[in-house]
Parts: structure tokens; sequence; C-alpha cells
């Protein structure tokens, strides 16, 4: 006899720690959706695996993630649901594929991989986010973390007009909120992130290359404060002006470039690879200050 499931009146789904392959990316998920209304709630972490070889068929091959890799991932993407879990109204009755896709689409164009800290908490000594210097690829960790040469870099902005571009994306925004840190704030020690607000175009020229141009923002704040709609439109329109009239342009390695290329094109599903891409190079602190605009052009 064969049989079916089907939502009820009080369903819930909801899995821990899920695992996702997609490409490079290993994805950990753990959420919670209520299928008669649409809400939904979850947190993810992403792995970013190492590149072991390419075969003579030109196919990639990666190592796998090390058991300690696994678990540290897996408790961060816990923590996170726990204390900031990204919540919104999806739609209702879904199927698991549907779930897990909406899940995606949230996370490449939408709140990312967690949301607004709710119940701030002190910070523990063993937090697997502290290994990763604000990133969530967790590849990065302790051993890696020691000095590296500069793989993007930068350029002059006006040495790469679009006129002369071999090709070119419109303009994108993207946000990414940092993991908190203690910092003193108005003479108080407390949580406190970073809201990165990021307008970029892609360009391949015959001159540089595959390269990046961009203008950002950052706002500080404790990490249980939450931007007014206003204040993220604000930010926004800040970054967009500076990529316009003050950008910073770098270019790419040809390696990562070849494996994200798709994402130099108006017709990527998302720019989440180029976006960290951008947030190395704000971080890079030539000078000791973020990397947020180049020089005014004239």
């Amino acid at each position: 006899m064969s049989s079916s499931t089907f939502y009820g009146i009080n369903t819930v789904v909801a899995e821990t720690n899920i695992w996702l392959e997609e490409g490079s990316r290993h994805i950990c998920i753990t959420y919670h959706y209520e299928p008669n209304s649409g809400h939904l709630e979850y947190a993810a972490c992403i792995h970013r695996r190492t590149l072991s070889h390419i075969d003579r068929e030109g196919f990639k091959h990666y190592y796998d993630p090390t058991i300690d890799i696994m678990s540290g991932c897996e408790e961060t993407t816990n923590r996170r649901f726990d204390i900031r879990p990204v919540i919104f109204e999806s739609k209702p009755r879904m199927s698991y594929d549907e779930i897990i896709t909406d899940i995606r689409r949230e996370m490449c164009h939408g709140a990312g991989v967690k949301g607004p800290r709710v119940n701030p908490s002190k910070s523990e000594p063993n937090d697997f986010e502290s290994w990763t210097s604000g990133s969530d690829y967790l590849s990065d960790i302790a051993e890696e973390l020691e000095f590296q040469p500069e793989p993007y870099a930068t350029i002059e902005a006006n040495m790469t007009p679009l006129w002369l571009a071999e090709s070119y994306t419109g303009i994108n925004l993207t946000r990414y909120i940092s993991e908190e840190s203690i910092e003193n704030y108005m003479g108080i020690k407390m949580p406190i992130v970073r809201e990165y607000f990021m307008a970029f175009r892609n360009i391949v020229s015959n001159t540089h290359g595959p390269s990046i141009r961009f203008g950002a923002t950052i706002s500080r704040h404790p990490a249980d404060e939450v931007l007014s709609e206003k204040e993220v439109e604000g930010h926004y329109r800040t970054a967009e002006f500076r990529m316009s009239r003050c950008p910073v342009a770098f270019t790419v390695p040809n390696d990562f470039y070849s494996e994200f290329q798709v994402q130099w094109t108006d017709e990527a599903i998302h720019y989440e690879d180029v976006m960290y891409a951008i947030l190395d190079k704000i971080n890079s602190r030539p000078g000791g200050r973020f990397l947020i605009r180049g020089s005014r052009w004239a």
C-alpha cells in the first residue's frame, strides 16, 4: 500500500544542520517553517572548500571539510539560529525543495546567513565564529590566518572606463553584517557589529582583465540595534554615489574569475563570492582605514 504525507493544521517542518553542496561551497542550515502561515526562520554557515586539483576533463575537485570544521560550522549555525535567526514571511505550503530554494534566495539576495541579534549574551571564548575574522568562509581558520600576499590588486578606477571594457554588469547592491565583537561604544564596552553596504560593477577589460569597481559605507552600532529602512536606504545611496564618483577598483586572480565567471554577467543568480572579495578589499585597511572609497573623479 502506498502512502503520502500532507500538511495538517499545526504542522511544523524543521531541520537541524542540513548540509547543501554548491560547487566549492558546503552550506549548513538550520530552519523552522510553518506551512500554513508561511512563517520561516533559519540560520546558516558557509564553508568554502579548498581546491584539490583539476582533472583531465577540466572538472574541479575539492578537499572535504574535516570533522572539526563541520562540527564548528554546525555549532555556529545553531548558535545563530538560537540568538539571531533570519525571520521572514515566505509562501505557505511550500514543498521541501521550495523551502530550501527560498532559504538560499534569501541568503543571496536578502538577510544573508543570520539576522539581527535579538538576545545579546556574552561572547564565549571557544566561539567558532571568532576563528573566521568576520568571514563566513569557515575554511579560513587559525593556521590560515597568517599573512598572505594581497590577491586583489588595486588599480586606478579611471583606467578601466566602461566604454573600453569588453563587458560589464549593471550596478548591484549588497549588504553584509559582521560578527559581533566587544568594543568601546560611546564610552561603554559592549557587543558591536558593522554593517557593510556595497554598490559595485563587475568589469572585464582588455587592459586589466576581470576587475571589480565599488563604493561602500559601514554602519557601526550595538549588536542589538536594527537600522531603520530610511537608514538602510541612505547607506545604499551613499555607496552608489561613491561607486559612481570616487570608486575603488581592483583586479581578481584568473582562477577566481574562472570559477565565478557567471557573476560577471547580469544573469547571475547571486553575487555572493564577489561580495566576499569586496569585503576582503575593504578590510585590507591600507593606512589603517577601511577602503570604502577611492580618489574623487574630476
